[in-house]
């Protein structure tokens, strides 16, 4: 079932003058009707003002646009967890300018170019408003005097290209999409100290300056080889990257690794020394596909302030083990995947007791492929999967899918905001936690949660 949107909804009011002030009540006011009232204004038109009483309502927001009413949030048995941190930027575009003229450990960006200089800038695969800070970066690159035809921006995803006013600098400056499964658009770049051959995108091989764009999220406790670097292997070849998940699979599984097999940071910085890279920039992300934070300069430095910035908005720690976690999944660009609902289980398995409970709401509609079955099983799956745990943890899913399709995973749908109610007030009081699927929750050192 479709979700109800959160909107907002516009309440005028005269005043002792002609002068009109728009009010805007956005998620979390409720309307109840009430009597009209004639209100004349001094030199004004006679008006009539509808008379509201304005209640106010508490809500869970998830998916793109939903929201659901929660009173039961009011009560202090649950404790709700959100991403910390400034506001979220009105102009990316100049934030990006402000940090590529005053960049960390590094010259500003156009002392670091000249004209003639062949541009690759390699995006990474989920940056957040690339449009505008690519934009922004476009802007500074022709103040020194390279313009937009010398730049060529490399996605790491198929996308539509980025585009801006007609005529502008994004639609002049030259996009591809790389294809690591693709050898024509590959260049062989040099041998590792493992004498593993390192590849790249032939654009970003023949470039003169070659700069990163990536955004970092703190890594969870299942997965802490998440995000490493942006350029590798994001940008390597399909065998490359293939060679690094198993890697990292194996890791997590504690199967064997190869001795020879460097550590993924240290194969990452080898291929950007190799590539000639020492300017980096990324992104702080924040909810819903907004901008915090603008970092550039030095590769190492720009890791570490970047990771510092992300750990303060995105980290929490909780301080023992809780019965009930209420998630939620929210994305201003796309609907959730079945891969947000595996996260959130991963993410918060190790802070649920061993038969507590699990919500997660989301505005799921993609049916789940083998896969997906076969991810969610370590954490559902049968008593014969090797991988599965011994706990008994009941888990609920909020999506936009039939009921069957939900029970055939072992999942316990919620199709409406009144089971919701009353499935929260069964398990009493715990944890909601807002983007889920990103934040990551901690036990603090006291606690108990192993």
């Amino acid at each position: 079932m479709a979700h109800p949107p959160c909107t907002s909804s516009p309440y005028r009011m005269a005043g002792d003058s002609d002068k009109r002030t728009s009010v805007f009540f956005t998620v979390g006011i409720a309307y109840t009707n009430g009597d009209a009232a004639h209100v004349k204004g001094r030199g004004g038109p006679k008006m009539t003002l509808i008379l509201r009483k304005l209640a106010i309502m508490t809500t869970l927001s998830f998916g793109r646009s939903g929201c659901w009413p929660a009173e039961w949030l009011r009560a202090p048995a649950w404790r709700r967890i959100a991403p910390a941190g400034p506001t979220p930027l009105d102009d990316p575009a100049a934030a990006m300018a402000a940090a590529l003229e005053d960049p960390l450990e590094f010259p500003p960006l156009k002392r670091a170019v000249i004209s003639g200089d062949r541009i690759a800038v390699a995006v990474a695969p989920g940056v957040p408003q690339a449009r505008e800070l690519i934009a922004g970066l476009l802007a500074v690159l022709a103040e020194a005097n390279v313009p937009p035809e010398d730049v060529t921006i490399c996605h790491a995803q198929d996308r539509p290209p980025l585009t801006g006013p007609a005529g502008g600098l994004l639609e002049r400056a030259r996009q591809v999409v790389h294809r690591p499964e693709d050898p024509s658009g590959l260049a062989y770049l040099a041998a590792s100290a493992a004498a593993r051959p390192i590849y790249f995108p032939r654009v970003v091989c023949d470039a003169d300056v070659v700069i990163p764009l990536g955004w970092r999220l703190p890594a969870p406790a299942h997965r802490p080889d998440a995000q490493v670097d942006a350029l590798f292997p994001t940008f390597s070849d399909a065998a490359t990257q293939r060679r690094i998940r198993e890697r990292d699979a194996g890791m997590r599984e504690g199967t064997s690794v190869p001795s020879d097999d460097p550590a993924a940071l240290d194969e990452a910085e080898e291929a950007a020394w190799l590539l000639g890279v020492q300017f980096a920039v990324e992104i702080v992300p924040g909810p819903r596909g907004s901008v915090l934070q603008v970092v550039a300069g030095d590769r190492e430095a720009v890791r570490r302030e970047s990771s510092r910035l992300c750990r303060s908005v995105w980290t929490q720690t909780v301080d023992r083990p809780v019965s009930a976690v209420v998630a939620t999944v929210a994305h201003a660009d796309r609907q959730a995947t079945w891969g947000d609902v595996v996260e959130v289980i991963a993410r918060l398995e190790p802070l649920v007791e061993a038969e507590g409970a699990v919500v997660i709401c989301t505005d799921l509609v993609e049916t789940p492929e083998e896969s997906d079955v076969a991810r969610l099983s370590p954490y559902l799956g049968t008593p014969d999967d090797p991988r599965a745990t011994d706990a008994a943890r009941r888990v609920y899913l909020v999506s936009e899918l039939p009921d069957a399709v939900v029970e055939s995973l072992g999942l316990i749908p919620v199709a409406a905001s009144d089971e919701l109610a009353r499935l929260v007030g069964q398990l009493g009081g715990g944890l909601v936690v807002e983007h889920a699927d990103q934040m990551v929750l901690e036990p603090t050192p006291a606690s108990s949660i192993g």
